[in-house]
């Protein structure tokens, strides 16, 4: 049971290392429509930054929830090795 804990410890760990990808706005690629270009031109520098903002907001708040995650999943480990032992 332990060798559970400690896997999801470590699965935890690597999820919280791993955050969402940047939004872009927007292509470079010369392939696109020219309307479909200015549509993403049209799109408020505001909005642009409250977008990051709040993916940065949900990178730290799932960083730390995942963190969290994994030093419980550790501790339950290795409190299932030390009953193993005493028992």
């Amino acid at each position: 049971m332990a060798v559970v804990f400690f896997y999801f410890a470590i699965l935890f760990w690597v999820y919280s290392r791993s955050g969402l990808r940047p939004f872009i706005f927007g292509t470079s690629d010369q392939t696109q429509e020219k309307s479909d270009q200015n549509l993403m031109d049209a799109i408020p520098e505001e909005l642009q930054k409250e977008v990051e903002s709040f993916r940065r907001t949900i990178n730290l708040t799932m960083q730390t929830r995942f963190r969290i995650g994994a030093i419980s999943m550790t501790l339950a480990g290795g409190l299932a090795i030390f009953s193993m032992l005493t028992v």
